[in-house]
């Protein structure tokens, strides 16, 4: 499958890859120098691929019931971050939750979208990925190149919350959101727009140094800021407990899942989400083994070198009884073990 965009990024001279059954830019200039520029500037990626699904009222019911997170506490205009579980308490997706009115927005995972339409079960759930665009701008620059756009009114936007503007003659939802570590927005809007949209940001971001980001510093970027990836940090295998995300889990109400959550909240975690730092260069590739004194103590998830710290990084879920911050350990890397440090997430916090 193809975004709206498609054109734009071949045009730009993206490498194009496959990214869960759509063509998707990998990077433009280079991984590490579009890294850089949402560090410093800003920079804009097309998130269409994600999956945009409208919930209306008389299903907030099977919303509650199907995510850890309490939709009831959740205010108007305002988004938060939650779980869909299976009844083994497994993660099936992560997700963000908007609440525009009466009415629920959902955007899930682009690899998992009929997981998460399956278990929110209704009929008239509305599946908009092909409807809705999607595109982020994110780093320090991000509100000052929105305001050129929208005016002043954005500054306003506290984060998990969203406000609507017109822009390209369209309405367009722009929510203080993001998965880079950086201050950024969100923006959703009708496909058809996408282009001239994305045109509009460019031109406008001109100034503020705005670069095209693909999914390979998208990536780079999470993983210093510690944000899980589903398919590395979350599946089926992994309950909220194990990945650090409790706070997002509502014992006090019934959905699916609960009764197992209940008993893993209450239990001592048989292994945790760690960070790894390195001084050395050998990158931890996800599936590496990590060692204490010859024992394997843990695996990799996900790793990489990363041009904030200048160092190499890794997540790992590594043993309970492992888990001890500032411990030494090692990663296997080839045919060497190559010295890492435990440390607690997330390698990287923007500058307030």
């Amino acid at each position: 499958m193809r975004t709206p965009l498609y054109d734009i990024h071949v045009g730009l001279g993206a490498k194009m890859v496959d990214f869960n059954g759509w063509e998707m830019p990998l990077y433009y200039s280079g991984i590490i120098k579009e890294h850089q520029t949402v560090r410093s500037a800003a920079g804009i990626f097309d998130l269409c691929h994600m999956a945009r699904i409208h919930v209306p009222a008389e299903n907030m019911d099977q919303l509650q019931y199907c995510t850890t997170n309490d939709i009831k506490s959740l205010k108007n205009g305002r988004a938060h971050y939650s779980l869909v579980c299976d009844n083994l308490g497994g993660v099936i997706d992560d997700i963000l939750v908007y609440k525009n009115g009466k009415d629920y927005f959902v955007v899930a995972n682009a690899g998992n979208r009929e997981a998460v339409l399956n278990a929110l079960e209704e009929d008239n759930v509305t599946d908009l990925t092909e409807k809705k665009g999607m595109i982020a701008v994110q780093g320090p620059k991000s509100e000052d190149i929105l305001c050129e756009l929208f005016g002043k009114d954005i500054a306003s936007i506290n984060s998990y919350a969203f406000s609507f503007f017109s822009l390209c003659g369209d309405e367009v939802m722009v929510s203080r959101t993001g998965y880079t570590g950086e201050d950024g927005f969100e923006l959703y809007f009708d496909a058809g727009k996408c282009q001239s949209i994305w045109e509009a940001l460019m031109e406008r971001g001109a100034n503020w140094g705005l670069q095209p980001v693909g999914l390979g510093a998208r990536d780079t970027l999470r993983l210093e800021a510690g944000m899980p990836l589903y398919g590395h940090e979350l599946d089926l295998t992994i309950d909220p407990f194990e990945a650090g995300l409790g706070n997002f889990v509502c014992l006090d109400k019934p959905f699916r899942g609960r009764e197992a959550l209940v008993k893993y909240s209450q239990e001592k975690p048989m292994k945790q989400l760690k960070g790894l730092v390195s001084e050395q260069k050998a990158i931890p590739r996800e599936g590496y083994k990590v060692f204490r004194n010859d024992q394997c103590v843990g695996e990799i998830t996900s790793g990489s070198y990363s041009p904030a710290l200048d160092k190499s990084i890794g997540m790992a879920y590594i043993e309970q009884d492992f888990c001890r911050k500032g411990k030494e350990l090692e990663v296997q890397i080839r045919k060497r073990k190559i010295p890492f440090k435990l440390t607690e997430l997330p390698f990287y916090k923007k500058e307030e």
